[in-house]
């Protein structure tokens, strides 16, 4: 006998927040061995919330050189490359670890040439190259504060069901009760700081800013 049809978790609204990399620890791999998973914990400034967001990245991506596109012609390579963009660079866009550094361009070509410098090869351990990816993020990101001002959407996380929508046919979605990172934004912006404003007095309370002003 079945039981209850569960129903998702209370909608929960969107947050603006602005905060910093407060920790990074230790990397490993990811249980499909595809990526190395590397959380780093932001803490929210005032009444931004923290949040644990992972990078995802391959130790190739980190040889100096290395083409993206050159994922196009691997199994699975829009999959690798999808990933790359979102993680690491992607033109126009602002990324994962781009994001950690304040989507500040200085910051994040400076953080490129200091894990390039460590010399990562196709032949390299991950054994070598988890910990020494680790100590350059936590010596920029953390010791010399190049962290200190990341700005993060939150959004509600969703699940996959294994119901289908009998009008749509299109696979069922379910809210869950965590928040996670939908994008980074510039905290230092004023003109994407005041979209921000905007956006969350027209949404009805399903946008709100958590900081009154940039603290810094």
């Amino acid at each position: 006998m079945s039981g209850f049809r569960e129903a998702g978790a209370t909608p929960m609204p969107r947050l603006a927040c602005i905060g910093k990399v407060a920790e990074i620890p230790e990397a490993f791999v990811s249980k499909s061995e595809v990526y190395v998973v590397q959380r780093v914990h932001l803490d929210g400034y005032g009444p931004s919330r923290n949040i644990k967001p992972m990078l995802l990245y391959r130790a190739d991506w980190f040889t100096d050189g290395f083409d993206p596109e050159s994922l196009n012609e691997l199994q699975d390579g829009h999959k690798l490359l999808s990933v790359y963009r979102n993680n690491i660079a992607e033109h126009g866009k602002i990324s994962v670890l781009k994001g950690f550094c304040g989507c500040d361009d200085d910051k994040f070509n400076e953080l490129a040439g200091r894990i390039f410098g460590l010399g990562i090869t196709a032949e390299s351990s991950l054994d070598d190259v988890l910990p020494d990816v680790n100590a350059v993020l936590t010596k920029f990101l953390i010791d010399e504060q190049a962290g200190d001002s990341v700005g993060y959407i939150l959004g509600q996380q969703s699940s996959k069901t294994d119901m289908v929508d009998p009008e749509s046919g299109k696979t069922v979605w379910v809210n869950e009760p965590y928040y996670e990172v939908k994008e980074f934004f510039n905290p230092h912006d004023q003109k994407r700081i005041a979209t921000l404003y905007k956006a969350a007095n027209k949404s009805d309370g399903k946008f709100k800013i958590t900081f009154d002003a940039t603290p810094f």
